[in-house]
């Protein structure tokens, strides 16, 4: 049954927005620091990962040292 009017937002699936690995079936959240992910991409040699956030329209660069994401900063403004 419908009630109401327009989209009713669905239950969040995860506790934070953020950026996860998945290893061996674990969910491991890497960053929280990025209100809406979206977009996610390596570089080739795999030291920088590059996030767009569409809350702000910016893609922010990390330092991928060992398992840890560092060093957040701005890269391009949309």
């Amino acid at each position: 049954m419908f009630k109401g009017f327009g989209c009713e937002l669905a239950p969040e699936e995860q506790p934070v927005r953020g950026v996860y690995q998945i290893e061996d079936g674990v969910v491991i959240l890497k960053t929280g620091s990025i209100e809406i992910p979206n977009g996610i991409a390596f570089s080739n040699d795999n030291k920088f990962l590059y996030v767009a956030n569409s809350a702000d329209g910016v893609v922010y660069r990390f330092d991928v040292v060992g398992d840890e994401l560092i060093n957040k900063r701005p890269l391009v403004k949309t």
